[in-house]
């Protein structure tokens, strides 16, 4: 029964990753407001506030922290998505 709970949550991650980027395609270079929920060597995982979106950030990221990220990459067929830390630009614009 595990196995497959874990089957369907990868399973149900994944939807929700191509449903992500599709939503974000067309946006890349956008700034958004965001906070870092978790930290990894590379940078880490940043929830945008709109739209609410899940997705790995690079660079160096403190757990809790606000930022603004600039969207660098959206690709629906794998439902990857990246951002950077901005450097200016106001939120939702390019």
């Amino acid at each position: 029964m595990a196995a497959s709970d874990t089957r369907a949550r990868r399973l149900e991650r994944g939807c929700l990753d191509v449903a992500e980027a599709a939503a974000l395609a067309g946006r890349v270079e956008d700034v958004f407001e965001a906070v870092v929920v978790d930290v990894s060597r590379t940078g880490g995982k940043v929830q945008l506030r709109e739209p609410v979106v899940l997705a790995s950030v690079v660079g160096p990221v403190t757990l809790g922290e606000r930022l603004r990220v600039r969207l660098t990459g959206a690709d629906p067929a794998s439902g990857v998505v990246t951002f950077e830390r901005a450097v200016s630009g106001r939120a939702g614009t390019r």
